[in-house]
């Protein structure tokens, strides 16, 4: 069984095209209910679980279900995460924990939970972002939140070599969206690059994805693979 904490973003979903075999989606109730059609058609298993308020309750709730579950994971995939969009100067507390907890707490716990049942030579596969080595207007808690999950995915490695679980993660650039070419985020940089001239797509990110999570037999382990096209070279 493969696990996809915050699965149903559009990046989720993309993957999920993809993918036809045995997944529990860990998400948010309402996320699920606008999905449920999608989730029942490829008889997807789900656990509503909201990280913004989570609780030491719905964590042993997690811990239960996936005892009375009994099933071996193979791999989990990571991709909840939220920013605030708000600079160092108007970014409020409680928008920082909701970014912080949606994004890096919640996570970790939810990993935690699923370590008795990782098979050996399992993986798990953390979507960080570009943002977390490159600073961006804006990006004060999302960066920092992506940049705390990569030493998460460096320790997780370290911690997890016995069993030969292989932890690594991704940091995509810029998606390709069509309303970028009509919002402010296709601007110039001061080097003169354009974010249009970086722009990656959703099948490149999925089918790296696909390869750590179905072909990686250790090689690699605890790495961060930058996937931008060079924009932050």
């Amino acid at each position: 069984m493969k696990v996809i904490i915050g699965g149903l973003s559009k990046l989720g979903r993309e993957y999920l095209k993809t993918y036809n075999s045995k997944v529990l989606i860990l998400e948010h109730a309402e996320a699920i209910g606008r999905h449920i059609n999608f989730i029942k058609e490829k008889g997807y298993k789900y656990f509503p679980i909201d990280f913004r308020y989570l609780t030491q309750e719905e964590l042993e709730g997690l811990g239960i279900f996936l005892r009375e579950l009994d099933e071996e994971i193979s791999s989990v995939l990571v991709m909840s995460g939220t920013s605030s969009t708000q600079s160092v100067h108007s970014i409020t507390l409680e928008e920082w924990e909701n970014v912080f907890s949606v994004s890096l707490k919640g996570p970790f716990f939810a990993v935690k939970q699923m370590l008795p049942y990782l098979k050996e030579k399992g993986n798990i596969v953390v979507i960080s972002s570009m943002n977390s080595v490159m600073p961006h207007p804006k990006r004060a808690d999302y960066s920092l939140a992506k940049a705390a999950l990569n030493m998460w995915v460096k320790n997780l490695a370290v911690e997890l070599k016995e069993k030969h679980i292989y932890v690594n993660a991704i940091l995509p650039g810029y998606i390709y969206e069509e309303d970028y070419y009509n919002s402010a985020l296709l601007y110039t940089k001061e080097n003169g690059k354009m974010v249009g001239d970086y722009l990656i797509s959703y099948e490149d990110v999925v089918n790296l994805i696909q390869y750590l999570l179905e072909k990686n037999f250790g090689a690699m382990n605890g790495q961060l693979f930058l996937m931008d096209k060079g924009f932050s070279l």
